[in-house]
């Protein structure tokens, strides 16, 4: 079997499972990239990730696109990592759409908020009447991208809900939180209105009495916007922004939390979630965040209204009241969290192409 992913940038939220693919017997793997990194990615922290034997290859050149597309066999399957905003993947698409080889999307669902919110589904509905057609599977990212894709016209037994997979660290041992009774809180994300701090900062700012600290890991041009709410809500001393880490430094971080917060008005999947319950550490994230996927047990987290301060106040109430890990609700999470690691949702990815290709059962994501 020859894969071939076209993608914008080489990325830590796919490589594990596609450097698994790339060391399973008699699968050879490609992928091609718009860029090695985005300039603003590597500012973040982000590292350009081991993608195992794949081959590696950055262009934007339409006749080398042809050229990889018409060198690949006549049963090669190519996976476009999305088709919009991405010179490489324009290029891709309309080549495929011109050549007789296999090939499926796999991709958030659209912006649901806001102006694109309003204006996308009839987008979308566009480009299913234009070429949708053309594609043998969508991968959505998330149970809420295959409802998505399905409400846009996008035939149901073609498509299949698929994650971000990101790296696992193992060699990370779990520690405690530390620091007495205090329940240490985090969050990572950029700090821009999207990812939704200044609707933690204000749920924080009716339980300010309690027992919490929180540290905040990221960057962005909100930071002293919400660096001067935390004054204005009495928690500033509760508080620590700490800036853009490294991935292995965040991972650092959130062993010795109690609880991950992903208060985002809109997140396509909000990979910290990963990070957060492969370290053990359960997670509050927003209904309108991919990765509620992940948080169908108590004992991982909980899902709240996106926006609503009272919904996300109640929920930090609750796990407040629960107190701090304990070792053995830490292990329960990390020992669920083996399925959210490379070689599971390799196998997953592969049977989801036996499937569609060789008639194989319908599978399950091993995370549902």
């Amino acid at each position: 079997m020859e894969l071939i992913f076209w993608k914008y940038m080489l990325c830590h939220l796919q490589s594990s499972y596609i450097r698994e693919l790339s060391a399973t017997s008699g699968v050879r793997v490609s992928v091609i990239v718009d860029r090695e990194m985005e300039n603003g990615r590597a500012e973040q922290g982000w590292l350009v990730p081991d993608f195992g034997k794949a081959r590696i290859e950055v262009t934007q050149d339409r006749k080398r696109v042809r050229e990889i597309i018409a060198s690949s066999s006549p049963d090669s399957i190519h996976i476009l990592n999305g088709y919009r905003d991405v010179k490489l993947l324009g290029i891709a698409l309309r080549e495929l759409l011109r050549s007789d080889r296999h090939f499926g999307l796999l991709a958030e669902p659209g912006v649901s908020v806001g102006l694109k919110g309003l204006v996308g589904p009839a987008m979308y509905r566009l480009h299913c009447l234009r070429f949708w057609n053309r594609f043998d599977f969508v991968l959505a990212i998330g149970t809420r991208g295959a409802d998505w894709f399905r409400a846009r016209g996008y035939p149901q037994q073609k498509t299949f809900p698929f994650a971000y997979i990101t790296e696992t660290y193992r060699h990370l041992a779990v520690a405690n939180g530390g620091d007495g009774g205090t329940v240490q809180l985090i969050f990572v994300g950029q700090l821009i209105p999207r990812k939704g701090l200044d609707l933690a900062l204000r749920a924080l700012g009716r339980l300010r009495d309690a027992n919490w600290k929180l540290s905040v890991i990221g960057c962005g041009p909100r930071q002293k916007t919400l660096q001067a709410l935390a004054r204005k809500l009495s928690i500033s001393d509760k508080v620590t922004f700490l800036g853009a880490m490294k991935n292995e430094e965040v991972t650092n971080r959130l062993k010795t939390a109690d609880l991950l917060i992903l208060p985002s008005r809109y997140d396509g999947w909000g990979a910290v979630t990963n990070e957060a319950l492969m370290c053990g550490v359960p997670v509050l994230c927003s209904h309108q965040c991919g990765a509620q996927d992940l948080l169908d047990a108590p004992d991982r987290g909980e899902v709240f209204r996106a926006g609503s301060v009272p919904d996300l106040h109640a929920a930090l109430s609750r796990r407040m009241a629960r107190g701090k890990l304990k070792d053995c609700e830490r292990e329960r999470i990390r020992e669920w969290s083996r399925c959210i690691s490379g070689r599971p949702a390799a196998d997953y990815f592969l049977t989801v192409m036996r499937h569609v290709y060789d008639q194989a059962p319908r599978p399950v994501a091993p995370w549902l």
